[in-house]
This record gives structure tokens, sequence and C-alpha cells, in this order.
């Protein structure tokens, strides 16, 4: 089953898909799966410093204040 969906809450793309388009500025960005919640890339995608945690297998990702 193929489901294409767009969502602006990347920790429900990660939780509920195999595979993730990140677009920005209306352009393709990256592509793949869960190996792209790293800190570096989230954090260029939307311009602002994440913090990106795995939680018992769950991807959470967060300002970086916390």
């Amino acid at each position: 089953i193929t489901v294409i969906t767009a969502l602006h809450d990347v920790n429900l793309a990660f939780d509920y898909f195999d595979k993730v388009i990140l677009l920005k500025d209306g352009r393709l960005f990256r592509e793949g799966g869960k190996e792209l919640a790293q800190n570096d890339v989230l954090s260029e995608l939307y311009g602002t410093n994440l913090n990106v945690r795995n939680i018992e297998n769950q991807i959470i990702v967060l300002p970086n204040k916390y």
C-alpha cells in the first residue's frame, strides 16, 4: 500500500512512514527513511537548531532548548 500525505509535523512523519521526502523552498531537500532524523539534517531543513532524540524507538524532534 502506498500513502501520500503532506505533514508539517516531522515527528508524525517519522512515526508513521517508512520513507519521507523533505522539501525546502518547494524543492526536494532529502529523501529516505529514519536515517534522516539527525540534528544536522533537520536543523538545516528548518533553519534552526533542533534536538533529535530516540526514546523507546520513537524519534522525537524538539527545539534545541530541551
